[in-house]
């Protein structure tokens, strides 16, 4: 009978350290995946900045009054 409850006993912290191990390894996973989607927002941001810098460039570059038809069209 001994042996039963020490062999039970053993079992359940065997899977235990097992499922550990698991949930770390999956931890580990989902830490990896929110650093790569940091960054991907970081570059993503950086580049609508950059975006958004070319055109008030741009729009800098045209006339201020554009109501009438542009020069040359009579």
């Amino acid at each position: 009978m001994a042996c039963l409850v020490t062999g039970f006993i053993a079992g359940w912290v065997l899977r235990s350290v097992f499922v550990m191990a698991e949930i770390s390894r999956s931890q580990e996973q989902m830490q990896r995946k929110i650093r790569h989607w940091q960054y991907e927002a970081a570059r993503a941001r950086s580049i609508a900045e950059q975006l958004a810098r070319q055109l008030a460039a741009r729009t800098r570059l045209l006339p201020e009054e554009q109501d009438g038809p542009p020069a040359g069209d009579n």
